[in-house]
């Protein structure tokens, strides 16, 4: 229980390019308040964990290609959790129920890759505040009862594949931005 696998408040630039294994609740594989992240490896987690938690306007946190986030099909992880950062996603998020696959208050995710979630309030990409999405290529998907592009009050633009691997799923929802 809370582990951490690198952890910076550095404004310097993390890049994983090893295997970073992680386990317990409220672990974190990467927390970078200030740094950029660059992930061209492999985090997993476990239960209620965070692959990458990144925090700073300037900040960018990349999941690059050949990256992967996974909990391994456990519940309630998160792969990047993200508080006014710029996110990219070129690699591969996994997570099993109740999980986010990228979460951003206040920034921009921008992604190009695959995200799969599992079922019961889980959400592809979610963002929170202004945080807008890009989904510009690459397949999200997302279990029963779960929403694939949620926003609060960002914009969501949809130019890929979405996926509902299950009943109730929700592809793309907006309280209070515009989507294309």
């Amino acid at each position: 229980e809370n582990a951490v696998g690198i952890y910076t408040t550095l404004a310097t630039t993390i890049n994983n390019q090893g295997t970073i294994i992680i386990d317990g609740a409220n672990s974190i594989g990467i927390v970078a308040p200030k740094a950029n992240v660059i992930n061209e490896g492999i985090i997993e987690f476990g239960n209620e964990a965070v692959g990458i938690y990144g925090e700073n306007i300037t900040s960018l946190i990349e999941n690059k290609a050949g990256g992967l986030l996974t909990n391994n099909g456990g519940q309630k992880g998160t792969g990047i959790f993200a508080k006014g950062s710029m996110v990219e996603n070129r690699g591969t998020i996994v997570l099993g129920d109740t999980s986010n696959g990228i979460y951003s208050d206040n920034g921009l995710v921008n992604n190009y890759s695959n995200i799969t979630v599992g079922n019961d309030k889980s959400a592809g990409i979610f963002t929170s505040g202004t945080a807008d999405i890009n989904h510009i290529s690459g397949t999200v998907s997302a279990g029963s009862d779960s929403v694939i592009l949620a926003s609060e009050s960002g914009n969501i633009i949809n130019n890929s594949t979405l996926l509902s691997t299950g009943e109730g799923t929700t592809y793309i929802y907006s309280k209070a931005g515009n989507g294309t």
